[in-house]
């Protein structure tokens, strides 16, 4: 059986000559080893002295760079730069955002138009998407967020299952194909997004509950406001110098940051001009999503064709080889488990971050596979904070404070508006100033970036904790501020995490982190909005205090984070 499969295998990959492609055919050597099948290089045709002495890394940093030198005769329009990458984020979530406060304010009034209208039908009583009601017909606020709570909650569990299953593969295909394309695919479902959901809002349209979750969570088909965080981070790697990486993920975080907060404010100056109840700012956000796939359809391809057509290459390989075990299993149980290896192959990104590299004696380097876990982790648990806790803000400040749209979008802005700050101007600032005391690692975490996660973690904390003992709405705004600062750390992880990975395949790496955050979106945010949901009405606060306890612990194991000079020092 082995001696059969290795044929099938080897003849997978044999040109019209009967020889065999020396690429392919080391690819499919590996893949069978994997596997456990008998393949041997003394089955080739070709000697292993025909291959290049440049290592895949070399090759992949020189295409790289003969690309980015290529780029420069191009006009500014179609060369790929940090600068219309930052100008795409801003405008994209400029139109996610700007209709952001109207959707939450017409979704109340449709929600408590529901509630009178099944007591009125029913009498003796009903229930609005798994809500008891009181049978005089009032809309009491707390009903009315309890019915919020829970459309969020299943809102959360589609959109976290679909980019789960969805990340890993878009990432591979940014590598394959570019990431023009994604970025297509990404506003266009966006769009589709808008669509639905105003559909879903307009007055003439009952109150589905289930299509309303369904409209919100086309988005995510593209891979939503993840997986474009993660394809412009490999965008920027495609485009930059390393020690320039940074800076420039820094200053297109902050455009995406200054898109989220400026959506909402022009949102919020054009419902109070035109006091529609908000439906003329839902209209702006789709002319705006509109234009955003205009603009991406401009796009400049940032990956060189020389890396899509060596990432497409290895996806033959590994494709080939599939389809030869699949043709060639010898019982149910051997195609059950080649199927369920299919299945596994979803998530075969994640092994990328499971770093296995070799120090020049040989060994695993442990010290770089510990960082990127700790890494990688910090990076989702601060992802996780403000996507799962910024909604709940928002919902506990229209229950204590009794907030409108505008200070919704006030909220949204001041806490927008202080990240831009900390990643245009206080984190080039700090950077500068550090690289002064500290020497700047390539291939791994070094002082200064250690020192960048401490120092902007404890902004996240102090704002945290300042919303525990926030007593009026001022001072809600103003630790959402102060958390805001705390928003450079993000860049400082990314950088540290790039320098550990393969310059090859890094659509893979930020795919592979984008479907960590997904995973904990699918189960933590659902979790949190129970707990609101449970304690609105006695204790609201409750999961602020989760939510300070989280910064505090990741706080504390970002100083598990070793450089390589501790290292030797340790040796």
């Amino acid at each position: 059986m082995a001696d059969n499969e290795s044929t099938g295998l080897l003849n997978a990959v044999s040109n019209r000559n009967g020889t065999i492609d020396r690429s392919l055919a080391d690819d499919i050597i590996e893949e069978a080893a994997l596997h456990r099948h008998d393949v041997h290089p003394k089955n080739l045709t070709r000697t292993y002295s025909d291959a290049i002495d440049d290592s895949d890394e070399s090759e992949d940093l020189r295409w790289l760079r003969e690309q980015r030198v290529k780029n420069l005769d191009l006009p500014w329009f179609k060369r790929p730069s940090v600068t219309l990458l930052s100008a795409f984020a801003f405008i994209f979530t400029f139109a996610m955002a700007s209709g952001f406060s109207a959707q939450l304010n017409i979704l109340l009034s449709k929600i408590c138009f529901a509630i009178q209208s099944h007591v009125d039908s029913n009498p003796e009583g009903s229930k609005v998407f798994f809500i008891s009601l009181e049978v005089d017909g009032k809309c009491d606020p707390a009903k009315v967020q309890k019915v919020v709570s829970m459309l969020q909650t299943a809102t959360q569990l589609v959109s976290g299952f679909i980019p789960t299953v969805l990340s890993g593969t878009l990432g591979r295909l940014s590598d394959r194909y570019g990431r023009r394309p994604l970025f297509i695919a990404n506003a266009f479902f966006c769009l589709a997004s808008k669509f639905f959901t105003t559909f879903t809002l307009l007055p003439s349209t009952p109150f589905m509950p289930w299509l309303y979750v369904f409209a919100q969570s086309t988005e995510c088909i593209g891979g939503g406001l993840f997986f474009l965080m993660a394809l412009c981070n490999s965008y920027v790697t495609d485009v930059v110098e390393p020690d320039l990486r940074i800076s420039s993920m820094g200053s297109t975080l902050a455009l995406t940051y200054l898109g989220l907060s400026a959506g909402p404010l022009v949102g919020s100056f054009i419902s109070k001009a035109f006091a529609d109840g908000g439906w003329h700012q839902m209209y702006f956000a789709i002319s705006m999503s509109v234009l955003v796939f205009c603009l991406a359809l401009a796009m400049p391809e940032s990956r060189s064709s020389m890396a899509r057509s060596k990432s497409r290459s290895q996806s033959v390989v590994s494709n080939r080889a599939r389809e030869v075990r699949l043709a060639m299993a010898s019982s149910h149980h051997d195609y059950l488990r080649e199927l369920r290896s299919s299945v596994v192959e979803l998530f075969s990104p994640l092994k990328l971050l499971w770093i296995s590299r070799r120090l020049p004696d040989g060994r695993i380097d442990l010290v770089a596979r510990v960082n990127v876990l700790i890494l990688v982790a910090l990076d989702c648990i601060i992802t996780l904070c403000s996507v799962a806790f910024t909604p709940l803000m928002i919902l506990y400040g229209t229950f204590r404070f009794n907030w409108t749209s505008v200070e919704m979008g006030y909220l949204l802005t001041l806490s927008m508006a202080a990240k831009s700050f900390s990643l245009l101007a206080f984190s080039p600032a700090c950077v500068s100033y550090l690289k002064r005391r500290f020497v700047v690692e390539v291939h791994s975490v070094d002082n200064l970036d250690r020192t960048m996660i401490v120092w902007f973690l404890l902004f996240e904390i102090g704002g945290s904790l300042l919303l525990l003992l926030a007593g009026s709405s001022f001072v809600f705004m103003l630790s959402s501020g102060i958390s805001g600062l705390g928003s450079a750390v993000t860049p400082a992880l990314h950088s540290s995490l790039v320098k550990h990975c393969s310059q090859e395949r890094t659509g893979e790496v930020f795919g592979a982190i984008a479907l960590y955050k997904s995973l904990l979106v699918l189960t933590i945010p659902p979790l949190l909005n129970f707990i609101y949901y449970r304690t609105v009405e006695t204790h609201a606060a409750v999961c602020f205090y989760i939510q300070s306890v989280l910064f505090i612990t990741v706080f504390a194991m970002s100083f598990l984070l070793r450089t390589e000079k501790e290292v030797e020092f340790d040796e």
